[in-house]
């Protein structure tokens, strides 16, 4: 568990299966999509409790994907818009960001 967000460390997200669900939900709704858009949710799916933009964007470049911070921030915004991601506020003028539980036992389930 991890003690900081006191969320259990059981969410596993298929990264194919996430990026399948990713590309048909852009299909479906006629929406545009990048690559760049599909890095940001790929890399948060990696991550097993809350994130911020500015540690995901760290975690991106540690990868060495050549990615801005407002590109990160956009997608987050995104995503959380289309239901895929719940963000918190953290009480520091920073939001946290963590791929829904729902949606991640839907894709295991799918």
């Amino acid at each position: 568990m991890n003690y900081q967000t006191g969320l259990a460390n059981e969410i596993a997200i298929d990264p194919q299966e996430w990026r399948e669900r990713l590309t048909s939900y852009y299909r479906e709704t006629g929406t545009r999509s990048s690559a760049k858009q599909i890095s940001v949710a790929m890399a948060l799916g990696e991550q097993m409790a809350y994130t911020n933009a500015d540690t995901l964007w760290l975690f991106m470049r540690r990868q060495k994907i050549q990615i801005s911070r407002a590109t990160v921030y956009k997608t987050l915004t995104w995503l959380v818009g289309a239901g895929f991601v719940h963000k918190k506020g953290n009480g520091h003028r920073t939001a946290l960001y963590l791929v829904n539980q729902i949606q991640a036992r839907f894709l295991a389930t799918e």
